[in-house]
């Protein structure tokens, strides 16, 4: 006779294991990955994590017990995903549907994502009402005043049915404290008793448009032991200070903050212990940021001597792209002979030096993206197979000139963009991202854009590359403002090339710092062909280009 068996079943399993969980994690206990959003950081289960999101999972798979969160995501909305995946339950108000919805684009919540873009959409489009939906159960006691105080707010849940009980506050997490800034000046007062002297600067008074940035008066002593000051005379604008701007860069401290990561200028002091630079030296200076001031105080290994006849102009155009299109080019990409190099946004300061770096190479095929008007430029620098990617897909005209795709693409893009790239390279090709420039389509931060990218963005484990013969890499010079001898070592290389006459920095227009607003726009416009320059004050020959 078979022998009896019983079942035993514990009630609500799903929700009781939950809750366990979630008092642990609001208790501290057992809790084995930290999420840091910004400044703040929160600590949670890896197995929740990994279950409730995909872009948890592929970075707990990779080991990690510490994820960082990108900074466009505002560190309540991450807080409010990760107890949703706790409890099944997720109040959104009416206000808060778009930030929700970029915060779970990046986490790849498709629950939340569904349902806060038809949150979205409801209120856009006509005032229709919606079916009629059976009420859910009342919430206990506990959560009935929080319930009230959300009641027009929309509840999604995922994993139950129930409501989730109210939890209890979160403990405050310590902040973390602000990277300082390697060029800004000191506010010292001069040994001779006096206040020190004002000098004008850029500053980022807040995130947003191009108004947010303005020129101030700032007083600055000297330098410090180790570091020179610089008399600036021209000063580069990058696409990260574009992204800065609107609040999307995590390399810069928080506003009210001076920006700029380049500038030339010349040595008028000297701190104790500097043997190596002399008053008069005209110099280029690489710093995460403030360096869009009339004088500056920065560490003088920061500092390179500028080559024989390079203008300042010239000189604050090297530093930043021609070192990311060289160590993406020669370091990542290891360019040869005969191969061939897709560069997106080619008429820009990265694209420019790479291809200036490409013609060095023997034999290189440039594939360049650039709108139309452009294209007779690109092919004067060198670009056999210019792409307006404004009315053509430029995947497609790759192909029908090289089926096989080519060896190399450098993506500053990011989202579907760099999908395509990959999928663009021939067999053991290298695809160098190093940017996500879509997030920027306007003069401010748009979430819609943001969430958009972020959810498109490639993504892609060992064992597919593996199968696929391909390499993927990603560079970010500001990540590498520590690695002096690295970068010092890429700068001599592109010295000597400008010695022998193989790159020259091409110089789009040059604007004083009281037009900064239209430097920016013309960058955020795309209508720049080569870098954007900043200046003190306003040249004395005229080297804008006239609007038409």
């Amino acid at each position: 006779m078979a022998e009896a068996v019983h079942y035993i079943h514990l009630q609500n399993f799903s929700r009781s294991l939950l809750e366990t969980l979630n008092g642990q994690r609001l208790g501290g206990h057992f809790c084995d990955v930290t999420v840091r959003i910004r400044e703040a950081t929160l600590r949670a289960h890896r197995c929740v994590l990994a279950a409730g999101s995909p872009f948890f999972h592929d970075k707990l798979l990779l080991g990690h017990s510490a994820i960082e969160v990108p900074p466009v995501v505002p560190s309540g909305a991450v807080r409010q995903l990760v107890e949703f995946m706790y409890s099944g339950c997720l109040v959104v108000a009416q206000s808060e549907a778009l930030q929700i919805l970029t915060a779970a684009s990046i986490l790849q919540i498709k629950t939340v994502i569904d349902e806060c873009t038809q949150i979205i959409s409801q209120s856009r489009g006509p005032k229709v009402l919606p079916p009629a939906r059976p009420p859910p159960p009342p919430p206990p006691p506990r959560s009935r005043s929080r319930s009230r105080s959300r009641s027009s707010a929309p509840l999604l849940s995922a994993m139950s049915t129930e409501p989730a009980p109210a939890s209890a506050a979160p403990p405050e997490q310590t902040p973390e404290p602000p990277v300082a800034t390697p060029a800004t000046t000191t506010t010292t007062t001069t040994s001779g008793g006096g206040e020190p002297p004002e000098h004008r600067a850029l500053v980022l008074t807040g995130f947003g448009g191009y108004e947010k940035v303005k020129v101030q008066t700032r007083r600055g002593g000297g330098p410090r032991a180790g570091e020179v000051s610089v008399r600036v005379r021209a000063c580069g604008l990058n696409f990260a200070d574009l992204l800065a701007r609107q609040g999307l860069y995590d390399r810069l401290p928080p506003p009210p903050v001076c920006p700029g990561m380049e500038c030339a200028g010349t040595v008028c002091a000297l701190g104790d212990g500097v043997n190596d630079r002399q008053v008069g030296d005209k110099v280029m200076v690489l710093a995460r940021s403030g360096l869009w001031q009339e004088v500056v105080n920065v560490p003088a290994g920061q500092t390179f001597p500028m080559p024989e006849g390079m203008s300042f102009e010239e000189a604050a155009a090297l530093l930043v792209n021609y070192i990311t299109a060289y160590m993406i080019l020669f370091d990542f990409g290891n360019l040869r002979p005969n191969q061939s190099v897709l560069i997106h946004m080619a008429a820009g300061g990265v694209g420019t030096a790479a291809i200036q770096l490409c013609k060095t190479v023997e034999n290189v095929t440039i594939f360049g993206t650039a709108s139309a008007s452009k294209h007779d430029s690109l092919k004067e620098s060198g670009v056999a197979h210019p792409i307006d990617y404004r009315t053509m897909d430029y995947a497609e005209e790759v192909r029908k000139i090289s089926p096989k795709g080519v060896d190399i693409v450098l993506d500053p893009l990011g989202g579907s963009d760099t999908s395509k790239a990959f999928h663009l390279l021939k067999p053991m090709g290298k695809l160098i991202t190093y940017g996500v420039a879509n997030l920027l389509t306007g003069q401010k931060k748009n979430l819609m854009a943001m969430a958009k990218t972020w959810w498109n963005q490639f993504s892609i484990n060992a064992l597919q590359l593996l199968h696929q013969n391909k390499a993927v890499c990603g560079y970010h010079l500001g990540y590498m403002d520590e690695e002096y001898e690295l970068i010092g070592g890429v700068v001599a290389k592109l010295i000597s090339l400008y010695n022998q006459g193989k790159i020259k920095p091409k110089i789009d227009s040059v604007w004083p710092f009281d037009q900064v607003a239209d430097a920016m726009r013309q960058m955020q416009e795309k209508k720049n062909v080569g870098k954007v320059i900043l200046v003190p004050e306003a040249p004395k020959e005229e080297s804008k280009k006239e609007e038409n």
